[in-house]
């Protein structure tokens, strides 16, 4: 459980517990976190919002595991940049925060499985101070962030359910067994 108040203060840059800042203060130009989303394929949405019970929380299951997945990823790439001594030293950031926030429809009501990983951009160095992550790492590789969270939810409804799958166009890929027209039905956003 993400508790609110504890969550926004990380985000602000202070211990949740103590108030006490965490690195420099933020100003107008911070990064205070990154938004990593988890989107389902439309017939991975369509399967959840027409499933029965034990299919939908199987769908769950296999989304939820692809996510950690991506955040996993992260944790184990992500690093600082500092200067020690007027050259830039690049560390690991290990024990990185972040807050998954799973979502199952769009803004248009259309069924939509997805999560929000948010990820707080404070934390500590192996020297003992709280650093911004070198932010580039996300953000330069989204398309491998997508690539790895649709190849796991590929593999675990694979797995659980025995989805067959249409060929993947750009790491994406479709339940084969799933009809356009349905697909068009649940999209009101296209």
């Amino acid at each position: 459980e993400v508790d609110e108040d504890d969550f926004l203060a990380l985000t602000a840059g202070e211990d949740p517990s103590t108030g006490h800042l965490l690195g420099t203060t933020h100003t107008e130009k911070t990064v205070r976190g990154f938004d990593v989303t988890c989107s389902a394929p439309k017939s991975v949405s369509v399967l959840f919002a027409v499933g029965d019970p034990a299919v939908r929380q199987q769908v769950l299951d296999g989304h939820d595991a692809a996510v950690a997945a991506v955040v996993d990823w992260i944790e184990h790439h992500a690093h600082c940049r500092y200067r020690i001594d007027g050259k830039v030293c690049v560390v690991d950031a290990e024990g990185i925060t972040a807050a998954v926030f799973r979502q199952h429809t769009s803004r248009a009501l259309d069924p939509q499985v997805h999560t929000h990983a948010v990820v707080v951009n404070r934390v500590l160095s192996p020297d003992g101070r709280w650093l911004a992550l070198d932010g580039r790492t996300i953000k330069r590789d989204q398309q491998s962030l997508s690539r790895l969270y649709h190849a796991g939810l590929r593999a675990e409804l694979t797995r659980r359910l025995g989805v067959r799958w249409c060929e993947p166009v750009n790491g994406i890929a479709e339940i084969r067994d799933v009809r356009e027209d349905v697909l068009g039905e649940f999209s009101s956003r296209s």
